[in-house]
């Protein structure tokens, strides 16, 4: 009878593969190695918007948002920084493609007002319209994903009037994903 090995099992070798490499080096908190294996991957387009999700999120982190549970009085005058702004776009464009998980980190930066300045024109019925399209994502709904922005979902909401949240709803209906 063979004896159990004490080491963990060896990672498949996919997951040292290049399109991976980014992936973990955001995990380990290296945003700016990570970005040079990310952008790459995330200008890719349609098909890689987990890169560019990932892409954006490093960014916001290296513009100096920490991206924890908790929230945080964010660095003053962040949402002016270049970093932040691309950050911030890159994630838009995830969540414009549909990608779910991007749709939750607009839910929270809504929430949390880490809006850049040209977004920030009805940022309310905005948010509203994110929080809507990613309660009803399709993909989020068929994996049966757990909601992760529960408590940002509550503040967000409570932040706006019933008729902006109503209008988000509404633009939420009649939006289309968008396929750069």
């Amino acid at each position: 009878m063979q004896q159990p090995s004490s080491r963990p099992p060896k990672a498949p070798s996919y997951y040292s593969a290049p399109y991976w490499e980014g992936f973990k080096l955001k995990q380990e908190g290296k945003c700016d190695e990570a970005l040079e294996k990310l952008l790459p991957i995330a200008r890719q387009g349609h098909g890689f918007e987990d890169a560019q999700l990932a892409t954006g999120l490093c960014m916001l982190r290296v513009a100096g948002l920490k991206i924890s549970t908790t929230p945080e009085t964010p660095p003053q005058n962040i949402m002016d920084d270049v970093t932040f702004k691309k950050g911030f776009n890159w994630i838009l464009k995830a969540a414009n493609a549909g990608n779910f998980q991007a749709q939750a980190s607009l839910v929270s930066l809504y929430a949390d007002n880490l809006v850049p300045e040209a977004n920030m024109r009805n940022s309310n019925v905005i948010g509203a319209m994110w929080a809507h399209l990613y309660l009803t994502n399709p993909l989020r709904l068929q994996i049966g994903a757990p909601l992760i922005e529960e408590k940002q979902l509550k503040r967000l909401e409570n932040k706006m009037t019933k008729n902006q949240w109503l209008s988000g709803k509404e633009l939420a209906r009649n939006w289309i994903p968008v396929y750069k």
